[in-house]
């Protein structure tokens, strides 16, 4: 399909909803025109990686799986795109970036282990030590046990609390707590 007409009649389809809505008297104002710092996300390298150049991190991080006698399977993935934000009352910002992202799971005969990284530039993800790191969870979880109900310290990796907070985002908008859903409702 052309991407120029789809995009065209997405904005009319959102246009023509959003005119048939009704006035929300809590609802605040669109911004207008806004000065934005440069967002400077944009690595040339990561935006034009090769299959081959991710094949590498990922044979290095199986080695380390099969050299930990684990099994592991993950992603390594690079692209690029643009972020925009536009409204009727002038607001235009966008940037263009590129982004690279491992995820890695290492499984051990009873237990598992993870780890991700995202970042603009591929050079930011090490996938041995990543893979490295999985591996080492997936060891000290072995053998897991059952333990009675109840109340327990559980300690998470900055990549696991993001990916729960990435799941969470929309939760903690204003209209969700307003209409008391999930998040919203429970803690506010």
């Amino acid at each position: 399909s052309n991407w120029s007409s789809d995009v065209c009649s997405s904005d009319l389809e959102a246009s023509t909803l959003a005119r048939q809505q009704q006035p929300d008297p809590e609802l605040l104002p669109m911004p207008g025109p806004q000065q934005y710092q440069a967002v400077d996300r944009w690595h040339e390298g990561t935006a034009n990686a090769t299959a081959d150049e991710r094949a590498k991190g990922a044979v290095a991080a199986i080695r380390i799986a099969e050299l930990s006698g684990q099994v592991a399977a993950g992603t390594l993935s690079t692209g690029a795109g643009m972020q925009a934000l536009l409204n009727s009352r002038g607001l235009a910002a966008y940037y263009c970036g590129s982004h690279a992202e491992f995820s890695y799971t290492a499984t051990a005969p009873s237990s598992t282990g993870w780890s991700k990284k995202s970042a603009p530039d591929l050079r930011e993800i090490n996938a041995e030590s990543l893979a490295g790191e999985a591996c080492r969870i997936a060891a000290a979880s072995a053998s897991p046990r059952e333990i009675p109900p109840g109340r327990y310290t559980a300690i998470l990796s900055p990549s696991a609390v993001l990916d729960l907070l990435g799941f969470m985002f929309y939760d903690f908008s204003g209209q969700a707590i307003r209409d008391q859903r999930k998040i919203g409702r429970a803690h506010v």
